[in-house]
């Protein structure tokens, strides 16, 4: 077996992007998901239809308005062009998921949540916009615990959205509190009616 020899600087990135992504990534994310489905009755009524595909278009819609680690470093292992400038092989890139998602290249009305974006039909092509907003990051470091995040936020809508309607009762915007993880700007307060 061949010894790796890692620095210290790469050690360090390595944790922290670990404990980023075993951090309350998941409950961060149910939260952005409530209080976005709590300021849209319609999108409350058509999740209770139980459709896997809507329940998973709703959270990519969640994730690329407020991804939960809105921000990305890797190091380029090859020298490379982008955007015309010259890159050396082992410069720490910084990647903004937060910008990519809200690009109005890539995503009409940017700032809207329309769930109804990522439908697989002529007039979106779910592939770009799935290149532009990347919530989980992808190949080989992209987050292990994604499908198990996705069960357990898409399970937990649907049995909420099933028994309760969703009430978003704070009077001030809540806006994202970017950092290492992104966050409501002020606790969220909801109250959920039994239906």
């Amino acid at each position: 077996m061949q010894e790796e020899n890692i620095d210290q600087p790469d050690i360090d990135r390595i944790v922290a992007d670990l404990i980023l992504g075993a951090g309350d990534t998941t409950t961060l994310t149910m939260e952005w998901v409530l209080y976005l489905v709590s300021k849209n009755k319609e999108v409350q009524q058509k999740l209770r239809q139980n459709d896997e595909t809507y329940l998973r278009n709703v959270l990519r819609e969640t994730l690329r308005l407020y991804p939960v680690v809105p921000f990305l470093n890797r190091i380029l292992p090859n020298n490379a062009i982008i955007s015309g400038y010259n890159i050396p092989a082992g410069t720490t890139m910084f990647l903004t998921i937060y910008t990519s998602g809200r690009d109005p290249k890539y995503f009409k009305n940017p700032e809207q949540f329309l769930p109804d974006r990522w439908l697989r039909d002529n007039t979106h092509s779910t592939v770009i916009l799935q290149k532009a907003s990347l919530p989980f990051a992808v190949g080989v470091r992209s987050c292990v615990g994604k499908k198990i995040a996705e069960t357990q936020v898409m399970t937990t809508l649907s049995k909420i959205v099933n028994k309760f309607y969703v009430e978003l009762c704070n009077v001030r915007e809540i806006k994202i509190d970017l950092q290492m993880i992104s966050k409501p700007s002020e606790e969220l307060r909801l109250k959920f009616h039994k239906i």
